[in-house]
């Protein structure tokens, strides 16, 4: 019966539980994936997600009953809202510029590709791989990364292959329907040029 009782308990506070602790959660989650960050390493997750849950519970409950269930649902829709809208900000060109004011020289992006690919203008790259002595340029269009994290690659989009010795080997500048994914670790040296309208020039 005891149990039976502990159960019943356990139900009733199933809602409470939930909104002070999935509202945050949904926040970090959808702010780690925009910023390539791995959630399930972080080993305090759970804590953040109850204080920003407390918070953002606590700015509802000045207005509505938390526990009303339409009250729940526009909690848990307005931490989708909010994580989105935050990793949005921290991608931003303001965030970058707010950083670089505050004389604070470090990306929040847990991946610097991201900081470096220009979705608006676009950025070119010259890519030299040793092993083969071959280089490549083209269109940096894309970046990504296997499913074990083992390999990371960049994708270039209407790109020249030549030799060390300025050989052409293949040319598919006039051909974007042509891409070469190449692997991050096999690359010496990368340079990149960027359309001089572009924000990422510094």
């Amino acid at each position: 019966m005891a149990n039976v009782v502990q159960i019943k308990n356990i139900i009733e506070a199933l809602p409470t539980l939930i909104i002070y602790v999935v509202p945050g959660y949904i926040i970090l989650w959808i702010i780690a994936f925009n910023l390539t960050q791995e959630i399930n390493k972080d080993n305090h997750i759970i804590l953040k997600s109850l204080v920003i849950s407390y918070l953002l519970v606590n700015l509802i409950k000045a207005v509505a009953p938390i526990d009303s269930p339409k009250t729940i649902v526009f909690i848990l829709i307005l931490s989708v809202f909010l994580g989105f809208a935050i990793s949005k900000f921290i991608t931003s060109y303001s965030f970058s510029w707010m950083l670089q004011f505050l004389k604070i020289y470090r990306t929040p992006q847990s991946n610097i590709w991201l900081d470096i690919l220009d979705f608006t203008h676009g950025v070119w790259a010259r890519v030299y791989i040793p092993s083969e002595k071959i280089i490549y340029e083209g269109a940096l269009i894309k970046y990504g990364q296997s499913g074990d994290g083992a390999n990371h690659y960049i994708l270039l989009s209407n790109y020249i292959a030549y030799s060390y010795e300025s050989e052409i080997l293949e040319d598919n500048s006039e051909n974007n329907t042509y891409y070469v994914a190449v692997n991050i670790k096999d690359i010496s040296r990368i340079e990149l040029i960027y359309n001089p309208k572009s924000k990422k020039i510094l």
